[in-house]
């Protein structure tokens, strides 16, 4: 079978040529066979190639259309939890790159600080000037991690395009972050999403994001003078 057409020659004493496509491992539970045939009996071969390459973008469109019939739409939940990953992703790639900036030399430091203010002023431009190529490229970053988790990239969902203004907002702030962790202000996780819930107000706080130094009542057994057990509750750290 050629590669680039998907055409097969059928068997002897017919010598006609078919269109064949594999149906995709993914999708193997929606459809009945395993690939796709079509005879393409009494066209040449060169009219062949160009049938096939017109089929081929065919069963692609279907394809997709059957993996978005099996996506979920995505909701507020998904939003606030993929906002929070790409946080702490954030805040690791800010704290690797004040670990890799040698702060005992006064230049490197100031070029550093110089660096982020920069990539600052120049997505900020972008956006101002070129907002719509800008926005497809941030889009197409977000569809891929949609992807991952089942969840249809729709451009018209109103969750979906909360995302992409919060996913904007997020690639500028990481470099006033930047900059302030090179300057000795270091925060913890709470405090950076804290500051984004202040403008935001989606819930970031909530579902367990802020699990760290967060104090709970545990019921301990302790004796008393007349060893009858009873329950006294201690605060303890979780």
């Amino acid at each position: 079978m050629n590669s680039k057409t998907y055409l097969v020659q059928s068997r002897k004493p017919y010598h006609h040529y078919l269109f064949r496509m594999n149906i995709p491992q993914d999708l193997r539970d929606v459809f009945p066979q395993r690939e796709f045939r079509i005879s393409l009996k009494g066209f040449s071969y060169q009219d062949c190639k160009i049938i096939s390459g017109s089929l081929y973008k065919t069963t692609q469109s279907i394809f997709e259309q059957v993996r978005q019939g099996k996506m979920n739409e995505i909701t507020i939940q998904d939003v606030k939890n993929i906002l929070r990953d790409k946080v702490k992703q954030t805040i690791k790639h800010i704290n690797h790159y004040d670990s890799d900036t040698n702060k005992y030399d006064e230049d490197e430091l100031n070029e550093r600080i110089v660096q982020s203010s920069e990539k600052e002023e120049i997505l900020k431009e972008r956006l101002k000037t070129n907002y719509k190529v800008t926005i497809s490229q941030i889009e197409k970053e977000i569809d891929r991690i949609l992807n991952s988790r089942n969840l249809k990239s729709n451009k018209k969902n109103v969750d979906y395009k909360g995302l992409v203004r919060k996913w904007s907002d997020l690639k500028l702030v990481r470099e006033t972050w930047k900059k302030e962790l090179l300057e000795g202000q270091g925060r913890y996780e709470e405090e950076y999403l804290t500051e984004l819930e202040d403008n935001w107000k989606i819930g970031l706080l909530e579902n367990g994001s802020n699990e760290v130094g967060v104090i709970t009542q545990q019921p301990q057994v302790v004796q008393t003078q007349d060893l009858k057990p009873t329950i006294k509750t201690t605060p303890t750290f979780s």
